[in-house]
């Protein structure tokens, strides 16, 4: 997979995350929701299932940046992708991609988030919880 890319979205959002625990935490889950390793391809535009934006960038430099603000989506058509990379692409790190395959992954294989600011947060809510 010399050009290929994976991320993790929580079916039906957009937004795409490095790792399956992060999808699983950037919001408020229902158990139905599935998780999907997204399969990427820098090139491979023929016959791609969807496109996506994503940043060409190291992955801890990616983890350092809020899901929300990487502008790593996924997108129904490649005019819509290119349109979106158009207008977000400040830093030049946005590169579109066409989506290869996307798999199933089951819940019990997640693990817990371990991003050190999600762990503070966590801290410091047990903290309010244990006060009150």
């Amino acid at each position: 997979m010399e050009n290929g890319v994976v991320r993790y979205r929580v079916n039906p959002r957009l937004y795409l995350c490095i790792s399956p625990e992060e999808a699983v935490n950037i919001g408020i889950t229902a158990g139905e929701e599935s998780v999907e390793a997204i399969i990427l391809e820098k090139g491979a535009f023929m016959g791609s299932l969807f496109y996506a934006s994503i940043r060409e960038m190291d992955e801890q430099d990616i983890m350092n940046i809020p899901v929300v603000e990487r502008n790593e989506l996924l997108f129904n058509s490649r005019k819509e992708a290119v349109r979106y990379i158009m207008r977000n692409n400040l830093d030049g790190t946005l590169a579109l991609y066409g989506v290869r395959d996307i798999k199933h992954v089951p819940r019990e294989t997640i693990g817990e988030f371990e991003h050190p600011d999600f762990s503070q947060g966590l801290d410091e809510l047990k903290k309010f919880d244990k006060a009150g």
